[in-house]
């Protein structure tokens, strides 16, 4: 369907889109870059207010399309200081994660533009923004808002092709913020200290965690990221400030921790009074499962193999957290393969892009075949 693999093509596309800035919250360089691209192969496209880039083929009923999803956001500063193809790999910051993904939805969104018309299937290739970080999966909450009814399939492109998920890993992140009046060691000892109050809270949060953990199945994990505070060994900390998560498969366990954190916050305001305490929610995404598998196994069996075997199924914290938990039939899997997300020493292996390019076609073929009720 959509032809050979395009190596070339790839290179020169992926390394563009790598080497331009996208960092979560900041991908317009990188969506105007794949825009001009776009533009350059006459492939119509739009922009929503998130600043999710789309590309629309063919015609039909919202309840028959497919929706194909790669999120344009890099971590950190959101683009790699250099792209270095050494043969085997390609190496920098978001090559694997995400801009392979990327780069492939929209040279098959190239392939298939001239015979739109002819699709069986519509299809919809959402390049999303906001997925990693403090993005807040702004992109896929704008693009669920306004699709109130799910379509026939929402598949998301990242990750490595040696897993899929089923689930999203919903998360509670927030700051915590403590200010004292402080004082001397020694001659004010007594007065409330900001790192013990921040101290004391984080404790009572990990409490609260341990006991949420237990009203339901599935993982759920707390982590403390960062803690800064004090002016000095002798003075009393006036400052502290933390950031902590909460994750977990189970919605009704982020439920309950989301309801706990202002009564603790409440409850330690009351303790110390003469401290100021701050709680701010600083990003949270929904948990999901896919409670009906029919429609996604035969897809992810034609994309994968045997890799689709639900051994290899694991949760993640991706853009199907928001479709699942609309209770639209939400899929992830990747389309390379690589490893050390997240770091400057990222890589993919090129010899898995023919595979992964491979998998998008079977996808695309078992789409196609499947429009219309065909078997």
């Amino acid at each position: 369907m959509i032809g050979p693999f395009p190596e070339e093509d790839f290179l020169a596309l992926h390394r563009r889109l790598a080497l331009t800035p996208g960092p979560p919250n900041g991908e317009e360089p990188r969506r105007l870059e794949l825009a001009r691209f776009l533009d350059r192969h006459a492939v119509p496209h739009r922009t929503d207010p998130a600043g999710n880039l789309l590309v629309v083929l063919g015609y039909g009923p919202w309840s028959a399309t497919a929706v194909l999803d790669a999120h344009l956001d890099v971590v950190e500063r959101g683009a790699a200081r250099e792209v270095v193809n050494d043969g085997e790999c390609l190496r920098g910051l978001g090559v694997a994660d995400n801009q392979a993904a990327v780069a492939m939805l929209a040279l098959a969104a190239v392939r298939l533009a001239p015979r739109a018309a002819e699709r069986q299937r519509p299809l919809v290739f959402l390049f999303s923004v906001g997925e990693e970080g403090f993005g807040n999966l702004r992109g896929v909450r704008q693009f669920v808002a306004d699709h109130p009814e799910p379509p026939h399939v929402f598949l998301a492109f990242d990750g490595r092709r040696e897993g899929h998920s089923l689930t999203g890993v919903g998360s509670l992140r927030y700051q915590l913020r403590v200010e004292t009046p402080g004082g001397h060691s020694w001659g004010n000892f007594g007065s409330p200290n900001a790192i013990e109050a921040a101290l004391d809270f984080l404790a009572s949060a990990r409490a609260a965690f341990a006991k949420a953990r237990n009203r339901d199945q599935g993982k759920t994990s707390f982590n403390i990221g960062n803690m800064v505070g004090g002016q000095g060994i002798n003075s009393i900390a006036r400052t502290a400030e933390a950031t902590f998560e909460f994750r977990s498969v189970s919605p009704i366990v982020l439920a309950h921790l989301a309801a706990q954190m202002p009564k603790l916050a409440a409850r330690h305001r009351r303790r110390l009074p003469e401290a100021n305490l701050a709680l701010d929610l600083l990003g949270e995404r929904p948990a999901g499962r896919q409670a009906d598998h029919s429609r996604l196994a035969p897809i992810l069996a034609a994309a994968l193999g045997d890799l689709a075997d639900p051994s290899h199924e694991a949760a993640m914290s991706t853009n199907i957290n928001v479709p699942l938990a609309h209770g639209w039939p939400a899929a992830c899997l990747g389309l390379c393969s690589g490893d050390h997300s997240h770091r400057e020493d990222e890589y993919l292996r090129l010899d898995s892009l023919p595979l992964g390019w491979q998998s998008l076609d079977h996808i695309l073929e078992h789409l196609d075949a499947t429009a219309g009720g065909r078997p």
